[in-house]
């Protein structure tokens, strides 16, 4: 976990935050790269949801930008694995989607 903060929420209490460094900047990353049309969001959305779950073996790392939580290692790094050429534009978008919630949910 990041870090504790005393007196945050409330008085005499302490809360616990965790948070993962790359999660819009990786997807804004991959606007970019791919020219960052104006609808690229509901064009890349639309076309994400007709690939299956686990994107025929692609798989995203999303320490793009380092890692916070649940380990904290600033030098760790994002990776691409498993990509092929039968692996399109939407199965490396839905890839990035599902390794920014599978980081999540290790928060």
């Amino acid at each position: 976990i990041f870090g504790t903060y005393a007196d945050a929420l409330l008085p005499q209490s302490h809360c616990v935050e965790g948070g993962q460094t790359s999660t819009g900047s990786i997807v804004n990353w991959y606007k970019k790269l791919l020219g960052g049309a104006d609808d690229f969001y509901s064009t890349m959305n639309q076309e994400a949801e007709l690939v299956s779950i686990g994107c025929e073996g692609l798989v995203v790392l999303d320490h793009f930008q380092g890692n916070r939580t649940p380990h904290t290692d600033p030098l760790s790094r994002g990776v691409v694995s498993g990509l092929t050429l039968k692996h399109g534009r939407a199965h490396i978008f839905r890839s990035i989607l599902e390794g920014v919630c599978f980081g999540t949910h290790l928060v």
